[in-house]
């Protein structure tokens, strides 16, 4: 039993080292993970990325962005003597253009677009320098902030340099960078987590850098006064043709909404009824308990809220009009059948006039499918055409059905007719 144990031990034991070298390299590669090193000669680096997001369809602002570097520790000691060893870091300034095309998630309908800065310091000593990264305000100029806006990032990343003497004396290289997020981009507490800082992605193969600030951009190129068609980023119009069609009679619309993507939250945008002798909205325009609203020129208005359904009436020659909605919203627009018109309607995508109309039969329903806001003309005219009547009071649109009838009755009338002449020549015969 003794020589047994004495053969197993040399094997426990070479299993237990074994285990133990695997939990070692397990271990050092947890520690290593969104760590970044470098050499002598291949020195680790670090880039910022700028991730500008914004609504399918939207152009890419000339817009500019920097990143400032805070000191924050020396050989993790935050003393003035030992902020004082540290070399300030340069902002990094990263810029974009309308050339910018980015990428657009097809699911999510945001374009985003990733731009690289670099991050340059340069140490003149060995030891552990440890820097808080976030991003500066108000670097965008907005011309007018009822047409765009710009959410900045409130991101804090703590960025550590390992600094090593060259083997030849000639000066200094780091060896490791380690980055961590504080908070994220919405303000929140971040994870503490390491990421890779590394140029061009994890393995510097054309992605991006790890280190993302995430800013959201919108526009919309509305006006102020609706009655102005360059004005007007969306405008849905009713239409009543026929000799005999009630022009007084108002048509009910389901209107819906879609906020862009890259908002957090549901808007409220305004809704003007016009015609041709200005802004006319009334209680008839829309459902029991909307009140009608009155804009700082004196216009009157009601809000239209997105991720919900709004019942609107128009009657003929009136226009629900949008002013405010953002490049790559989404709208619906539903209108309920009524009974003698058939509906048709013309679709305006981002100024392109789609072909054919979209029809409905008599009295059916008629949508627009749901349809992206473009940064040019976007409209939905809709027309509906009573049917003809003659004064006798003969449905027009009915005749081709009254004349089968009709011929059908002349055709069983000749039968029954040449059936009986039959009876009567075979009856007097016999």
């Amino acid at each position: 039993m003794i020589k047994k144990q004495k053969k197993r031990f040399p094997r426990m034991l070479l299993t237990t080292a074994l285990a133990m070298v695997m939990c070692l390299e397990v271990t050092a590669s947890a520690f290593a993970a969104g760590e970044l090193t470098g050499s002598e000669t291949t020195p680790a680096r670090a880039s910022i990325t700028k991730m500008l997001r914004m609504p399918e369809g939207t152009t890419t602002p000339n817009a500019n962005f920097t990143f400032t570097f805070e000191k924050k520790s020396y050989m993790g000691e935050s003393t003035a003597a030992a902020l004082g060893q540290m070399p300030d870091i340069t902002p990094v300034a990263v810029t974009f253009s309308n050339a910018d095309t980015g990428t657009t998630d097809s699911q999510t309908g945001i374009k985003s677009v990733p731009k690289e800065g670099a991050v340059t310091p340069t140490f003149t000593s060995t030891g552990i320098y440890t820097y808080d990264i976030t991003e500066d305000a108000d670097t965008y100029t907005i011309v007018d902030a009822t047409k765009e806006t710009m959410n900045y990032s409130q991101a804090k990343y703590e960025i550590s340099y390992f600094v090593k003497e060259k083997s030849d004396h000639s000066g200094f290289y780091v060896e490791t960078i380690v980055t961590k997020i504080l908070i994220n981009d919405d303000g929140t507490a971040g994870s503490g987590d390491k990421i890779n800082p590394n140029p061009g992605g994890p393995t510097g193969s054309g992605s991006y850098s790890g280190l993302i600030f995430y800013n959201a951009y919108t526009k919309n190129n509305g006006g102020v006064d609706p009655t102005i068609p360059a004005n007007q980023v969306l405008a849905i119009s009713k239409v009543v043709a026929g000799d005999f069609a009630d022009q007084t009679k108002y048509f009910s619309y389901d209107v819906s909404i879609t906020k862009p993507a890259v908002l957090t939250s549901e808007v409220t945008y305004k809704a003007y009824v016009v015609d041709s002798t200005g802004v006319v909205t009334g209680a008839a325009n829309v459902a029991s308990g909307v009140n009608i609203l009155t804009d700082g020129n004196g216009k009157d208005y009601f809000e239209v809220t997105t991720g919900g359904t709004n019942v609107i009436n128009l009657k003929h020659n009136q226009t629900l009009v949008f002013n405010d909605l953002e490049v790559g919203a989404k709208y619906v627009a539903e209108e309920q059948g009524a009974v003698g018109y058939t509906p048709k309607v013309r679709i305006t995508d981002n100024d392109d006039v789609i072909s054919p109309d979209l029809t409905a039969n008599e009295g059916q329903n008629l949508s627009t499918g749901s349809l992206l806001i473009g940064e040019k003309k976007n409209a939905a005219d809709f027309t509906n055409t009573f049917q003809s009547i003659t004064p006798t009071g003969v449905v027009i649109n009915n005749l081709p059905f009254i004349m089968i009838l009709i011929m059908a009755v002349g055709a069983f009338t000749a039968f029954v007719v040449v059936k009986s002449r039959r009876r009567r020549i075979y009856g007097s015969r016999h």
